[in-house]
C-alpha cells in the first residue's frame, strides 16, 4: 500500500508501507501515530470523456490522492471511438471466420439460411452501429446459441 507522510499539513513524500512499517497493511493506528495516510490511486470518472493522470500528492478528506480528472480532447475521444471500432471489426471478421463452414454449399446444415442471416448482419457491422462504438454490445446471437436459465 502506498502511504504519505504529512508534516505540517502538507505531503512531504509518498512511501511503499513495507518500507515503513514492514508490513503490506499497517493499521489505522500506526497510520495516524506516525502522522502518515494513504494515497489513492483512483478516481470516480466516466472514462467516455474523462482521465485519469498523475498530479502532486493532494489531501482530500481521510486521502492523499496522486492523480486527478481532466477531460478528455476531442483527439483523443475520437481515437479512442476509432479503437473501438477496430475492435469491432476484428471480432466480427473472427466470428464471419469461425462460421466460414456453414456456407459450404455440400454442408447438410438445416440451419444454412439462419446462418446465412447472422453472417449477412455480421457483415453490415460496423455500418450498422449508431451511437457512440464504445458502448456496442449489440452482436447478432449465431443460430446455434443456447441461452442457459441459470
Amino acid at each position: 500500500m502506498l502511504i504519505a507522510k504529512i508534516e505540517n499539513g502538507q505531503v512531504s513524500s509518498v512511501n511503499d508501507s513495507r518500507e515503513i512499517f514492514n508490513t503490506a497493511s499497517p493499521t489505522v493506528q500506526q497510520l495516524l501515530e506516525n502522522n502518515y495516510m494513504q494515497v489513492n490511486l483512483w478516481r470516480d470518472h466516466n472514462k467516455l470523456f474523462e482521465k485519469l493522470v498523475p498530479c502532486e500528492p493532494t489531501i482530500e478528506g481521510n486521502w492523499v490522492y496522486t492523480v486527478e480528472v481532466q477531460i478528455l480532447t476531442e483527439d483523443e475521444i475520437q481515437f479512442a471511438k476509432d479503437s473501438a471500432m477496430a475492435l469491432i471489426r476484428s471480432r466480427r471478421n473472427e466470428l464471419l471466420q469461425q462460421s466460414d463452414y456453414t456456407q459450404i454449399p455440400d454442408n447438410p446444415n438445416p440451419k444454412k439460411t439462419e446462418w446465412a442471416t447472422y453472417r449477412q448482419t455480421l457483415r453490415d457491422l460496423p455500418a450498422s452501429i449508431t451511437g457512440d462504438p464504445r458502448l456496442f454490445t449489440d452482436w447478432p446471437t449465431n443460430p446455434d446459441y443456447v441461452e442457459l436459465g441459470l
